[in-house]
């Protein structure tokens, strides 16, 4: 188990012990408890209880009664109001019944209207209506029924109805209108209404689309009787009422002709409910068939928690299931859950509900209408029916709680004193402890400097005193603990930077010599002299690794290790690498093999990943003398965010013993490390790999056989791109290496005064006389300007002009970044290379900050200086 998981563990059970644990004080305040206060607390308690007991006996019998006479009080209270309501409702039916009969005779009677009721209709808009009041009632013919003759002769022959009609709704005071709706979505009503029908109604209205009229057909009312609706809001502005409604079938053999409906008032019917006086403080209240309130009087209004509705707008009600918001039906009421369902299903009966906005319990009794569905509620507070039982009850129980009281003081009293005891004792052995416990926090925070307390008890003297010196001896280890670290850290820091400050030193001269050997292969050689020319070239390009390797190794041990995600296309990245290594292996004669199926395009590191893939396939080159190299790239997964790429380098070389393979990732390591070994190297590329894949989140391994060859592997996770991926593609199994041009060394062309005008014009300030030297060779075919210093090339810049300046970075006096910096104060145009042995990866981004266009990494070769200047010039040099 790993150190830091044995601390977690071990810091959770002090925890746990903790937690269980108990105060000085606590302990003996606990044992005060346990064998004083509790005994005498039992039986003071059990005689208060019996005490209680007998009394919540007599009050709960005395309740019992009162309960009882006045549960039936209530409960005849609203099934007397009910009768009242149901015979007030038979009259409106039996008004039904009359104006039915007449109306189904009025289709089968002709009549002639007067020309006074013929004149006084006209169309307006697309619907055919009544234009004035001449007495009678007022008729609308939707514009949904087009309007001919005979539609205008059924509705003069219909208003032989209108004296009927005026005399029924003087004979009762409850019907504020009747009318006739026909299943052509004509309508005939009376009284005259205020404004015209046609501002009132929709200009299509679809009649038998309304409750009012669908609710009497032969699918709702398959009897043919009447039939209450629900409360609505009347569209011709007279508020909320309910309908007594009926069929009418003029042939009883035939179809639904009509609906008649007389009109009821809610407040009509209401005006008696609410001014019922009843005793208890009790009220009286209706609600629908779906259990919304049809009116509230003020007391309900405040025990429910509702403000009863005065305004009626008809074009917002038929947008809503119901008249009324969700609040105003008991059904719907949280706390009237447990009861809705019993109030809703039986007819009568009587309950108790806790209102929310109300001032204690209510009894609830209600009996129903059969006519509409209605429910009269008789509503009474529960606290004013029981008050004389509870009176009586609560005297008792006062009697009971100052005896309590009295208990109650009595121990306050006493608990106090012990409290104050346990203070005294408890505070002897605490006060030392806590102050013991402050030093061991003080030396958790390494305050190591204790000094020593002396308490009243000897135990804990010591113990502060031995505490005390343990802190002392701490401290003494710790400052040499750290004083050794520091000195690891500084060593490691000197040790980086001065293999840096070497490899940037030792690519200063082999940068001459790779220059150099570069410039003799471009002159007349035998071939004697170009084999030497070329071995003394691979020399310093070996070196110029082993260089590269230590100047990576350097910037990882120091810190410097940095990624640079970016976006690229994997088959573009892997083919200019498979292809150096299909020279090789074609050199060789062994077989090579480059496969990739990741997605086309990703996002990571791709010069660090190059780096790895490099390193691997030079070390399976190394160590294979026959065989083959392959080279695979595969999609190990996928999520959403990210593709996991495994990189496998196999080779069929000499393998690896089982011993070594632990050890080959350490630095400076290798499988050979005898004096008589037989490959050169470092020893640090591997090392270098295992760095750059954990920066990535990362792992690599290795598996081999000695004799049968060894397989590299990597996985690390690269970001996907949105992006389908593409087929996969594989290099050719013996590629052909790139040919690469090379310029016959032989006389230079003859210049003449035209070609030296049009020559481009490039300053090098360079202060190493070898590298003076390479340049001019590199950049023979242009008018070259050298300048040994910073200073002396602003001179010649303030007089002369030039096309491209080459510089170098390290200098004596100004640098070459300082130098970049003040000639970009007064020329932004003039390209500026930098020319530096410094293979410092976060040098470019210094560069492009103080303008730089661009820099060649020492060695270099005559392609590589001639590529970039004719780059940036964007012609090639004038012959001269």
């Amino acid at each position: 188990m790993p150190a830091s998981t044995r601390r977690v563990l071990h810091h959770h059970g002090c925890m746990d012990k903790r937690s269980t644990s108990q105060s000085i004080f606590s302990w003996i305040w606990s044992y005060n408890a346990r064998m004083i206060i509790v005994p005498l607390l039992v039986v003071e308690l059990a005689l208060v209880a019996a005490y209680m007991l007998s009394n919540s006996l007599s009050t709960q019998a005395n309740m019992g009664a009162v309960q009882e006479l006045a549960a039936d009080e209530v409960q005849r209270v609203a099934q007397s109001q009910a009768i009242l309501i149901k015979h007030q409702l038979h009259a409106v039916e039996q008004a039904a019944a009359v104006y039915r009969g007449q109306t189904e005779r009025a289709y089968l009677t002709p009549f002639t209207p007067s020309e006074d009721e013929t004149s006084r209709y006209a169309m307006r808009g697309e619907a055919w209506t009544t234009t004035r009041d001449n007495g009678g009632a007022a008729l609308y013919y939707s514009g949904i029924t087009p309007i001919g003759e005979a539609e205008r002769e059924k509705a003069w022959q219909l208003s032989q109805l209108d004296p009927l009609m005026k005399e029924l709704t003087r004979s009762n005071p409850l019907i504020t209108q009747l009318y006739l709706n026909t299943r052509d979505s004509m309508n005939r009503i009376y009284p005259y209404p205020d404004s015209e029908l046609y501002e009132q109604y929709p200009a299509k209205m679809d009649i038998p689309s309304y409750n009012f009229y669908y609710e009497a057909d032969a699918k709702h009312n398959p009897e043919r009787g009447t039939v209450w609706t629900d409360v609505y809001v009347d569209p011709a502005g007279q508020g909320w009422m309910t309908s007594c409604i009926a069929p009418v079938y003029p042939d009883p053999e035939g179809p639904l002709e009509g609906v008649i409906g007389l009109d009821v008032t809610v407040a009509a019917i209401l005006q008696h409910v609410l001014a019922l006086e009843l005793p208890w403080r009790g009220y009286a209240t209706l609600i629908s068939r779906s259990g919304t309130f049809l009116a509230l009087p003020e007391e309900g209004e405040h025990d429910w928690g509702l403000k009863e509705f005065t305004e009626h707008d008809y074009a917002t009600a038929i947008q809503q299931d119901t008249f009324k918001p969700d609040a105003f039906n008991i059904y719907k009421r949280p706390e009237l859950r447990d009861n809705a369902a019993r109030i809703q299903a039986e007819s009568s009966g009587l309950t108790e509900v806790m209102l929310d906005d109300a001032d204690g319990s209510h009894l609830l009794a209600w009996d129903t209408i059969p006519e509409t569905g209605w429910k009269l509620l008789v509503i009474v507070p529960r606290d004013d029916v029981y008050a004389t039982a509870e009176e009586v009850g609560a005297t008792f129980y006062r009697f009971g709680f100052a005896m309590l009281l009295g208990l109650f003081l009595f121990y306050v009293l006493f608990l106090a004193l012990l409290y104050r005891r346990a203070q005294i004792h408890s505070k002897r052995i605490s006060d030392p402890l806590v102050s013991i416990g402050q030093m061991v926090k003080s030396i958790e925070e390494e305050h190591y400097d204790q000094t020593p307390e002396t308490f009243e008890i000897r135990e804990l003297t010591a113990t502060s005193h031995q505490l005390a010196h343990m802190a002392r001896r701490l401290g003494d280890n710790r400052r040499d603990l750290v004083q050794l670290r520091d000195q690891a850290l500084e060593s490691s820091r000197l040790k980086s930077e001065f293999m840096a400050n070497i490899s940037h030193e030792l690519r200063t001269p082999m940068s001459g010599v790779v220059s150099v050997s570069s410039l003799l292969l471009d002159t007349p050689l035998d071939n004697d002299q170009r084999q030497l020319v070329q071995t003394l070239q691979e020399s310093g390009d070996s070196m110029m690794k082993l260089i590269g390797e230590l100047l990576d190794f350097a910037r990882i041990e120091s810190g410097r290790l940095t990624l640079e995600p970016v976006e690229f296309d994997t088959n573009t990245w892997l083919r200019p690498i498979a292809d150096i290594f299909a020279a090789q292996a074609q050199k060789r004669s062994l077989h090579f093999s480059a496969t990739n199926d990741l997605p086309q395009r990703v996002r990571g590191d791709k010069e660090r990943l190059k780096q790895v893939l490099i390193n691997l396939l030079t070390n399976a080159f190394k160590f294979t003398e026959r065989g083959e190299v392959s080279v695979s790239l595969q999609t190990l997964r996928l999520d959403e965010r990210h593709v996991w790429l495994r990189g496998e380098v196999r080779d069929s070389g000499v393998g690896i013993p089982q011993e070594m393979l632990d050890r080959v990732f350490m630095p400076f390591t290798q499988a050979d490390n005898s004096k008589t070994r037989n490959y050169t190297g470092l020893g640090l590329g591997l090392s270098i790999c295992t760095q750059i894949i954990d920066a990535m989140e990362g792992k690599i391994g290795v598996e081999s056989d000695v004799g049968v060859g060894s397989c590299f592997w990597f996985e690390v996770p690269l970001e996907r791109v949105a992006q389908k991926p593409l087929a996969l593609t594989s290099a050719p199994q013996e590629p052909k290496p790139a040919e690469v041009g090379v310029e016959e060394a032989g006389d230079p062309p003859s210049t003449t005064a035209a070609d030296e005008e049009a020559a481009n014009c490039v300053l090098v300030i360079e202060d190493n006389e070898l590298n003076q030297k390479v340049i001019q060779r590199i950049l023979k075919d242009y008018r070259l300007q050298l300048a040994q210093t910073g200073e002396e090339a602003l001179e010649l810049l303030q007089t002369e002009r030039f096309d491209i300046i080459l510089t170098d970075l390290h200098m004596p006096g100004i640098d070459g970044m300082e130098t970049t910096r003040r000639i970009r104060e007064f020329d932004q145009e003039t390209p500026i290379i930098i020319l530096t042995a410094d293979a410092d990866k976060e040098l470019p981004e210094s560069f492009s900050e103080i303008g730089v266009s661009d820099h060649v990494l020492k060695p270099y070769r005559v392609a590589q200086i001639h590529q970039v200047v004719e780059r940036w010039l964007k012609t090639p040099p004038a012959p001269r």
